[in-house]
């Protein structure tokens, strides 16, 4: 019996009606899902568990996020920000506070091309805090994350996930 692995790049709406699949009396080795279409709690096949299910998860794992974005959340309770999209407003403080250095040392160079030239090479060797780990952009490449983790599910949220890989660059 060969095995065979399930690769659902579906929304949580869509893979609800999927989840019939994983019952189908297919020999599934595994099931590979998006953890960016499927953020929030999770239900059904994308809730894992101790089955097949795993999870191609682009961001830090939560525990070594937690540690890391702490600043960014004393920072924003000081200044009376409440909690809200962790996501969003990590990533709003990660692009206001690279904008504002590369702004603040261009000196009186106003420019579109050295803006991107001078983000890019922040980016490549920013300390500011991201989800995100290993940040880079260069010339044509426009995603400043460009690897993942492969996690398996524990839980309906991002707290239980175990790693199952290192960070994977494809």
């Amino acid at each position: 019996s060969d095995l065979h692995a399930l690769v659902l790049w579906l929304s949580a709406g869509d893979l609800a009606h999927a989840q019939s699949l994983a019952g189908a009396g297919l020999p599934v080795k595994a099931v590979y899902l998006s953890s960016s279409l499927n953020a929030g709690p999770r239900t059904g096949l994308a809730a894992g568990g101790e089955g097949p299910v795993r999870m191609v998860y682009p961001q830090d794992l939560p525990a070594q996020r937690n540690a890391r974005l702490e600043v960014v959340r004393r920072w924003l309770r000081g200044n009376g920000i409440a909690p809200g999209d962790e996501k969003v407003q990590m990533n709003a403080y990660l692009a206001a506070t690279v904008t504002g250095m590369v702004v603040t040392h261009g000196r009186d160079t106003y420019s579109r091309e050295f803006l991107i030239e001078r983000t890019e090479h922040r980016l490549g060797t920013a300390l500011e805090p991201s989800i995100y780990p290993n940040l880079s952009l260069g010339p044509g490449q426009r995603y400043a994350s460009k690897g993942s983790y492969i996690v398996a599910v524990k839980g309906p949220d991002d707290r239980q996930l175990q790693p199952l890989s290192d960070w994977i660059v494809p």
